[in-house]
C-alpha cells in the first residue's frame, strides 16, 4: 500500500508543479476613473441649443418689428369698425341721421348727429301766464326769447386723428364719385342703412387699407389693398 501511494504522489507532484508555474490570469487593476455627480453640457448639446436660439430670433425679430408698426393700423381699424357699428345702431335707436365726416386736409375722421337731431336739444316749452301778463316758458325765460340759438348749436363731435405715418388717401362712393381732398360726409340714416363708401388709408410705405362701408352691414369690412366697387 505504501509503495502504491508513493507512486501516485510521484505522478501528481509534477502536475501540480506545472499548474503552479502558469502565469497569473487575474486582471490587473488600472487607474481609477472618478465619476463626477455634477451634470454638464456637451459641445454638441451647446451647438444644438445655440442653433435653436438663432432660429427663434430669426423668426421673432421681424414679428416684433412689424407688431410695433401695426399697432397704429390696428388703432385706426378698431376706431372705424366701432363707430360704423355705433352710428348705425344710434341712428335707428334715436331715429335721426348721423354723419361720419372724413377730413382729408386735417387727416381726421369725425362723427356727429345730423342737423335734424338739433331739435332734440330744444328745451320743453311749457307756456304760462305770469302776473304781468307775459307769456313765459316753464324755466322762467320769456317766450319772446326764442330758443333758435339751440338749433344753431353745433352737435358734439367724436373726433379721431390718424397717426403720423397714416393718411386718408380718398373716399370712394358707389356711384363712382371719388373725393381726394377736402371734407366728405358719409351718412347713416334713421331707417338703418348708410351710404355705400370706401375709405382708403395709406401708410408711409405706400401700403393701402380699404375700409368698406356697406349700406346694410353693421360692421365695416377691411381689405389690405386698394379696393373699388
Amino acid at each position: 500500500m505504501i509503495s502504491i501511494c508513493k507512486t501516485k504522489a510521484d505522478i501528481l507532484l509534477p502536475c501540480i508543479n506545472r499548474f503552479s508555474n502558469l502565469p497569473d490570469c487575474t486582471p490587473e487593476r488600472g487607474p481609477r476613473i472618478r465619476v463626477s455627480n455634477h451634470g454638464g453640457f456637451t459641445l454638441i448639446e451647446l451647438i444644438v441649443v445655440m442653433t435653436l436660439i438663432g432660429i427663434i430670433f430669426f423668426f421673432a425679430v421681424p414679428r416684433i418689428d412689424s407688431s410695433i408698426f401695426t399697432n397704429s393700423s390696428r388703432q385706426v381699424s378698431n376706431w372705424i369698425i366701432l363707430h360704423v357699428k355705433s352710428l348705425k345702431s344710434r341712428a335707428v335707436a334715436k331715429q335721426v341721421s348721423y354723419v361720419m365726416e372724413v377730413d382729408m386736409g386735417e387727416n381726421r375722421i369725425s362723427c356727429f348727429a345730423g342737423p335734424e337731431s338739433n331739435m332734440d336739444m330744444l328745451p320743453e316749452i311749457n307756456t304760462q301766464i305770469n302776473d304781468s301778463g307775459d307769456t313765459q316758458q316753464g324755466d322762467g325765460a320769456k317766450f319772446n326769447e326764442s330758443p333758435v340759438d339751440a338749433i344753431s348749436e353745433k352737435p358734439k363731435k367724436e373726433e379721431f386723428s390718424l397717426p403720423d405715418r397714416y393718411r386718408i388717401a380718398d373716399v370712394l362712393f358707389a356711384d363712382g364719385t371719388i373725393q381726394t381732398a377736402g371734407t366728405v360726409d358719409i351718412l347713416f340714416y334713421a331707417k338703418g342703412y348708410s351710404d355705400r363708401a370706401i375709405i382708403h388709408v395709406k401708410d408711409d410705405d405706400g401700403n393701402t387699407i380699404s375700409y368698406i362701408i356697406e349700406p346694410f352691414l353693421s360692421r365695416a369690412l377691411i381689405k389690405d389693398d386698394y379696393v373699388e366697387f
